[in-house]
């Protein structure tokens, strides 16, 4: 079986306009992009955006997105081979990931590793978030 991405993943410096947010007529910038399976197991792009255009600032929080939070794309951001090869390579890991859950003997991790608050994590991984 092939994962297949539902929906479009978006090149970085997408502008967008997004649903449930403070103010729905701000624009959005895609900053960062990556994919997950949903409750339908379903694959479904995530991103990560700052307001346009302030851009990364520390009065402004970095958003983590579903695709289902955008109401329209303004500016699709430059795509080329190598997001084509991105993208193959995430749903890759994707199916990997969901093959090895369905093998009958999963090898469990018995090594602990130590408690990271959010900061120190953020500095090893600053999208960790999106493998969640």
């Amino acid at each position: 079986m092939t994962a297949k991405l539902t929906g479009t993943f978006l090149s970085l410096g997408s502008i967008l306009k997004l649903k449930d947010t403070e103010d729905d007529t701000l624009l959005y910038v895609v900053i960062a992009r990556a994919i997950m399976e949903n409750e339908d197991e379903e694959i479904v792009p995530r991103y990560r955006v700052v307001a346009h255009p302030q851009g990364v600032v520390p009065t402004q929080e970095v958003l983590t997105i579903n695709a289902t939070q955008i109401t329209e794309v303004i500016f699709e951001g430059y795509s080329d081979d190598s997001d084509t090869q991105l993208l193959k390579g995430l749903l890759d890991m994707v199916e990997n990931d969901v093959e090895s859950a369905n093998k009958e003997e999963v090898e469990e991790d018995t090594s602990e590793e130590p408690e990271l608050d959010e900061a120190e994590r953020l500095k090893i991984d600053p999208f960790y978030k999106f493998r969640s």
